[in-house]
């Protein structure tokens, strides 16, 4: 079973590309495992009435309560594999003590444990446990459901045969015109029909029917005969089908066409090694770019889940890897592309647990070719090992951070090592500790491409804060604190300014009043003055800080159309105090955010608010804004005190509907510098809503969205797009039609990206998808899109 995957109409960054156009279509190859349970469902032939058994259907019944309960003390046999009682209920029972025969009439029900049979009549042994029912039977077991005209069952080991066979085993159904149990607990079902749909039989959308299937519970099921039925109208017919049951195990298949990679077929076959080691095997053929293999592996530790990871491999010899405007004799791109990645997890304790993640690339666009889905989570992979153990108010870590491919720049840790101490008190005290220490060799590598040099630093880095919470007046909450944060460098850089002089002599012949030319020497004397950075040795960056922290809430409840409402402001400040320390940025190599730390003096303040209503009596917020600003003591002379006001604000006005809401504005320039907003909405069956603008000063302002109308329960309507105002550029536009049933769905639909020239030069021409999908609903582990990926 097999569907396109990666999201269709996705928003993702897009990729080199050439007149593209995509069409897609999702074939459904085969059924995915089928009546799971049924080897549960029937095991023991029928067994001939016993005389002394009692009477048979239609006899006299005798006098008995309604309900009756018989536990193991009842019974001469023990049973330790499904101990607990038989609870028969009925409009009429009747037990017999001798035999130990029980038999109702009139809406039987027959529970123990998870199997619950009802029936119109049963006949049940409590020392045996064996049942017989008639008419009407259904027999339930957890997520399971079985139906038929009769049934032979023993609760004990949960095993039995039947005739008219209908079973609902999760999103599976089967029925059968009689089932048997072989040897080895085989069954074979004969004029057996199968299928997902939910509906009655008379109006299964799809099913499949055949002379015979045999199944080997959790294992395989062979089909014989099968004929594929679509609305009741025979579309496909196989002589012999070979299911593998195992949720893991089977063959998928993704087809399509794209300018850019031609007509592709994407196929991979999935299997188990071992009950801790799953793998898949991959192979590609794109008319455009050649053959395509790989070799993913899933492990996962059986019993505990204490580890797991995968490793996924892919090689391509592509045909055509260079765009058409990029030139073979610059690029560092060939024919063999590859990738390698792994993952793993390992959870030692509930307190300690390593990380690794490492990825391995051919080069700078294998993911964006052929893995667009990981490109755009991130178009630089991280490569790292990393171990952790969690205390209770501390947490230690151990990581290696490097890179891989050099192509790529970064930071290298190799390791570093941290201690976190959580905020916490200082024994009977009313002071209370943070603190943050760590240690790393710190390299910054550039890619091979560029000319910039590397440079590394020894860096430990020790911050510690005390705090000493109050409460004045009975509402105002103090928190004063006072830090230190020290810093030490194997290497730190100065920067030189230097002056070079150069002299040069010019000779000039002059004429006199007596007619006598006489030679004349000037010098001339030019400087040019320049910076260059030099290293400087060791040394040790010392950092104070003192502040206080301030906030009380006050609130006021009134009465609303809808009930009452809560509002709560918040007024808060903060004020920091840090003098210059004795190394500023200038004087270090830059490695990340600790490198860049200054001196600082400012005081944020801000007010939140909050509005509230009640949702099953817990408060619930219909608002949230936090609104803050920070007024700066240190300053150059032409800037403001406040420089940016910010907006942090999430509304939720009714179970529906959600908006989040970001901002940034620029006092002193007095413009809006970053304005996201973002609206989701769910109104019932009749709409799915996504609108999203991002907005950033002089770069971008991206509008999003993405509609989904149902016009009924069946019809579906999408439409989404991005249209970029900066550029007046529509991005994209696209949208779908579908038809859902209860068991299949089918989508058609379109998409178009305009072509636009890039800032450096490079011409995107327009770039056309079209879509055709079919798949089951049953199965949520098939996923489908209308692009091209692995």
């Amino acid at each position: 079973m097999a569907a396109m995957s990666d999201g269709y109409g996705g928003n993702g960054a897009r990729g080199r590309r050439r007149p593209v156009y995509i069409i897609t279509a999702t074939v459904i190859l085969g059924l995915a495992p089928c009546v799971r349970g049924a080897e549960e469902a029937v095991r023991e032939p029928p067994r001939p009435r016993d005389e002394a058994a009692g009477p048979a259907p239609g006899a006299a019944p005798r006098e008995a309560p309604a309900t009756q309960t018989v536990g193991p003390a009842a019974a001469p046999k023990p049973m330790p594999d499904r101990p607990g009682p038989i609870e028969t209920r009925a409009d009429q029972l009747d037990y017999d003590r001798k035999t130990g025969w029980i038999e109702g009439r009139g809406n039987v029900m027959i529970r123990k444990g998870d199997d619950v049979l009802t029936a119109d009549y049963v006949r049940v042994n409590v020392r045996t446990e064996d049942a017989h029912a008639y008419g009407s039977v259904i027999l339930r077991r957890k997520d399971e459901v079985w139906r038929g005209d009769q049934l032979n069952y023993n609760f004990r080991e949960r095993t039995g045969d039947a005739a008219g066979l209908r079973g609902d085993t999760g999103p599976y159904v089967l029925d059968a015109a009689r089932s048997e149990r072989g040897p080895e607990g085989t069954f074979t079902f004969h004029k057996a029909r199968l299928t997902t749909c939910t509906n009655a039989v008379d109006r299964w959308h799809y099913h499949v029917t055949a002379r015979k299937v045999r199944l080997q519970p959790g294992q395989y099921m062979k089909v014989y005969g099968a004929v594929w039925r679509l609305g009741g109208v025979p579309v496909m017919y196989v002589p012999y089908w070979y299911r593998n049951l195992r949720e893991d195990v089977g063959f998928r298949l993704y087809a399509g066409h794209s300018s850019r990679m031609g007509t592709f077929v994407l196929s991979s076959y999935r299997y188990r090694v071992s009950p801790m080691l799953k793998a898949e095997t991959h192979l590609d053929y794109r008319t455009e770019r050649g053959v395509g293999v790989g070799q993913d592996f899933d492990w996962r530790d059986p019993e505990e889940n204490a580890w797991f990871g995968k490793l996924q491999m892919y090689y391509i010899d592509d045909k055509e890897p260079l765009d058409e405007d990029e030139d073979p004799a610059t690029s560092d791109i060939d024919n063999e592309r590859y990738r390698f990645k792994l993952e793993h997890e390992v959870n030692f304790t509930y307190r300690d647990y390593a990380l690794i993640q490492a990825e391995y690339l051919s080069d700078t666009d294998i993911l964006e070719d052929f893995f667009e889905d990981d490109y755009r989570d991130g178009a630089v992979p991280d490569n790292y090992a990393t171990y952790t153990h969690r205390g209770d108010y501390n947490s230690l870590t151990v990581l290696a951070q490097g890179r891989l491919n050099d192509f790529y720049g970064g930071v290298n840790r190799v390791p570093e090592v941290s201690m976190d101490l959580l905020r916490q008190p200082l024994g009977s005290t009313r002071f209370y500790y943070e603190g943050q220490t760590a240690g790393a060799y710190l390299e910054r590598v550039y890619p091979d491409t560029e000319a910039a040099d590397a440079y590394s630093s020894v860096r430990l880095d020790t911050d510690h804060t005390l705090y000493r919470p109050s409460k004045l007046f009975g509402f105002l909450t103090v928190i004063p604190r006072a830090g230190y944060r020290g810093t030490y460098y194997s290497d730190t850089r100065r920067t030189v300014t230097e002056t070079r002089t150069q002299s040069t002599t010019e000779t000039n012949l002059v004429v006199d009043a007596g007619g006598v030319t006489n030679p004349v020497v000037t010098v001339l004397t030019d400087s040019e003055t320049f910076t260059r950075e030099e290293d400087a040795g060791s040394d040790f960056r010392n950092r104070f800080e003192l502040g206080v922290e301030t906030s009380y809430k006050a609130f006021k409840v009134f009465q609303g159309p809808k009930g009452e409402r809560r509002h709560i402001a918040e007024p808060y400040a903060n004020y920091t105090y840090v003098p210059e320390p004795n190394l500023v940025p200038g004087d270090l190599y830059d490695f990340d955010a600790v490198d860049a730390l200054d001196e600082e003096h400012f005081v944020r303040v801000g007010m939140r608010n909050k509005w509230q209503r009640k949702r099953k009596d817990e408060p619930f917020d219909i608002a949230d804004v936090n609104v803050y600003t920070r007024y700066r003591f240190e300053r150059e002379d032409d800037e403001d005190a406040i420089d940016r006001v910010f907006l942090d604000a999430e509304f939720q006005p009714n179970d529906w509907m959600q908006i989040d809401t970001d901002a940034e504005y620029d006092v002193e320039e007095s413009r809006l510098d970053i304005f996201n907003t973002r609206l989701l909405m769910g109104y019932g069956n009749a709409l799915d809503a996504e609108i999203e603008y991002r907005y950033r000063y002089d770069e971008s302002s991206l509008l999003r969205n993405d509609l989904t109308f149902y016009l009924n329960r069946n019809w579906s309507l999408n439409t989404y797009g991005r249209y970029e105002f900066e550029e007046s550029r529509l991005e994209e536009q696209g949208g779908y039609l579908q038809r859902s049933f209860d068991c299949m769905v089918f989508r058609a639909g379109a998409s178009m990206l305009p072509g636009y020239t890039a800032t450096d030069g490079t011409e995107f021409d327009d770039e056309f998808r079209f879509l055709f999908e079919f798949w089951m609903t049953a199965f949520p582990d098939v996923s489908f899109a209308g692009r091209h990926r692995n």
